[in-house]
């Protein structure tokens, strides 16, 4: 070996914020830092936005909204980056959330602080698409996994930063302006952008988007949201059928775009029931984030604030699960991945009584199991969903993990809004035994979701098994 031979140096953090790359690495994290802490934000400033304006029944349309703006937002974010080129797609994305956030600011009624959320919504999706697609273009690929992993731990700062923005201003009695406060960092992003990632121009258009499967989601969620407010149970069974069919028909393959991977249930696949599973898992994840905060407030008296963090431990499970059992590799996570949805299940049978009865010390305690049963199962469901897709679906397959937790984030909350009414929760007065029996519908509808993970969960665990068998 001579002296000139180059030995392999090994790869540090501090690789993200050299050789110029410092300011795109801000950027990008505090893009993924506002779009995580405006969901932890919203639930914790919801009770008192409905305190305010009413619309106690529609508190679960800023969830759905938002879902079906991102999940819009987000697959188009390759079509758009194609355009207009990858600067400017962030740019875009960044003003037009920060004009999301203005609206919902100024929202004199609930229905205007929804079409706020949608906003945020389709402008966040493409954000953080947009984000992963700059990723790629700006570091060596020796250092991408330092990259996401850097960007994933924005969420557990973000379960920090939004209960504390939405928990301050909601106790000073001025909710909106936790919207406003948010405006001017999204922007600075814009300044960081347009001086820093590197300039690239328009490439060709990218893979077909799949726009009717897309429409026929967006259809499903509109048809959800229309039966959780449903009173007469005829029109709820007709809304929710006909939801159940755009779902179906959104999962088929139309032409060369699709949403989903084809075939995924086939015999030895783990890529259908893994999906499942991240479908049922973002059931009970996203009752949490939405309607925990007003039920703690109501049934328990906690403050703004405190109920905000009370919510965020479930994210806060979620990242240290993950982390903790990051190192485990082979069987053993196909046993983790099979045990985080009985967690899950374990968190959300314990929120039926504990929400909605207490005892106050114990209030946590649901989020906790639910975030970490999630967060246990999910890097193994990740692997395995992308270890078996069919020749020419890699690319499909790998971005369905995130279409079916948007998916399974608003069917959340549907079930928790059809939960919610049909224990007579419509208005902000209702009296705390409705709002105790609200709490436990909404427990028992969403119960569902981390069931069918579980199953599925065991499914997937039987056929990674076979597969390691066979080889």
């Amino acid at each position: 070996m001579t002296a000139e031979t180059p030995t392999a140096q090994p790869h540090s953090w501090l690789d993200l914020y050299r050789d110029g790359k410092a300011f795109v690495t801000i950027a990008l994290q505090v893009a993924v830092v506002i779009h995580a802490s405006s969901t932890f934000l919203v639930a914790t400033i919801l009770p008192s936005a409905v305190a305010e304006m009413g619309g106690l029944a529609y508190m679960n349309w800023t969830s759905t909204g938002y879902l079906a703006g991102s999940i819009l937002g987000s697959a188009t974010g390759g079509w758009m980056k194609s355009r207009v080129g990858g600067r400017a797609a962030f740019s875009l994305a960044a003003i037009a959330f920060s004009a999301g956030c203005l609206v919902a600011a100024a929202s004199p009624s609930m229905d205007v602080l929804i079409a706020g959320r949608v906003l945020q919504g389709v402008s966040g999706g493409l954000w953080i698409a947009t984000v992963y697609a700059v990723l790629r273009e700006v570091y060596p690929r020796e250092i991408w996994a330092r990259s996401i992993a850097s960007l994933s731990a924005m969420w557990g700062i973000a379960a920090f930063v939004g209960p504390a923005i939405g928990g301050v201003f909601a106790e000073l009695g001025i909710w909106r302006w936790s919207f406003v406060a948010v405006t001017p960092v999204a922007l600075v992003t814009v300044i960081l952008a347009a001086s820093r990632l590197p300039r690239q121009p328009p490439g060709r258009i990218a893979s077909a988007t799949p726009w009717l499967s897309l429409s026929l989601v967006i259809l499903a969620i509109a048809a959800g949201s229309v039966a959780s407010l449903a009173t007469d149970w005829r029109l709820t069974v007709a809304m929710m059928l006909l939801a159940g069919f755009a779902f179906w028909l959104a999962a088929k393959p139309w032409g060369s775009a699709r949403l989903l991977p084809s075939r995924g249930f086939a015999n030895a696949s783990t890529v259908g029931p893994g999906l499942l599973t991240v479908f049922g898992l973002m059931i009970g994840s996203n009752l949490y984030g939405l309607y925990i905060p007003y039920f703690l407030q109501r049934l328990h008296g906690y403050s703004p604030l405190g109920a905000g963090y009370v919510d965020a431990l479930e994210g806060l499970a979620w990242t240290g699960a993950a982390l903790a059992t990051a190192w485990i590799a082979g069987r053993r996570q196909d046993r983790l991945m099979a045990t985080g949805p009985l967690i899950a299940v374990a968190g959300m049978v314990l929120g039926v009584f504990i929400i909605a009865g207490g005892p106050l010390w114990m209030t946590p305690l649901p989020g906790i199991l639910l975030g970490a049963g999630i967060g246990m199962a999910w890097a193994p469901l990740g692997q395995r969903i992308m270890a078996s897709p069919r020749p020419g679906e890699e690319d499909v397959t790998a971005g369905s993990i995130a279409s079916l937790q948007a998916i399974g984030g608003a069917t959340g909350a549907i079930l928790a809004g059809l939960g919610t009414t049909a224990a007579g929760m419509t208005s902000p007065d209702a009296p705390t035994p409705v709002v105790s029996a609200a709490a436990q519908a909404a427990f028992l509808f969403c119960l569902a979701g981390p069931l069918l993970a579980a199953v599925m969960a065991e499914i997937c665990r039987r056929r990674s098994r076979a597969v390691m068998q066979d080889d």
